[in-house]
């Protein structure tokens, strides 16, 4: 396979770069899969924010490769739960800023924010063998809560 090498402008000088594979061994297959406990962490850290004018960005979440990053929050703006501004390369996994949390984002944030309620609704879904869809997320999270609260 030939490597190719783009230019890139530098300090009044050329710099030929080699594209980083973004589906590298590290992540491979996991770049096009939801992460819902990343998921997770992208909502609170975007409703954590301090600065509305402020934006979250992929390279935010510490301790997570920013292009998977950038790939979640993708899917959450696609959902409607995030107000964001994603830009793709075609050599590269590109960017992802969100600026803040819909209703609908604060909504679902609301119902899985707790850690103790967040492992409980992922082992209720686990234990019956159910796929973890945003809708069954979101009946388990209620259904978990209820029990909870009750008397």
């Amino acid at each position: 396979m030939a490597i190719r090498y783009y230019a890139k402008p530098g300090a009044g000088y050329w710099t030929f770069i080699q594209p980083q594979n973004w589906r590298s061994q590290n992540h491979r297959g996991e770049l096009m899969k939801r992460d819902w406990d990343l998921i997770r962490l992208i909502l609170i850290a975007v409703e954590e924010t301090d600065d509305a004018s402020q934006a979250v960005s992929d390279k935010d979440i510490p301790g997570h490769d920013p292009a998977l990053v950038a790939y979640q929050m993708r899917l959450l703006k696609e959902a409607g739960l995030v107000d964001a501004h994603c830009v793709a390369f075609t050599s590269e996994p590109g960017e992802c800023f969100v600026f803040s949390l819909t209703w609908e984002g604060h909504e679902f944030l609301d119902q899985i924010r707790s850690k103790t309620l967040w492992n409980k609704t992922v082992g209720v879904i686990q234990e019956k063998g159910l796929d973890l869809s945003f809708s069954t997320i979101k009946a388990a999270a209620a259904a978990v809560a209820k029990s909870l609260i009750s008397f």
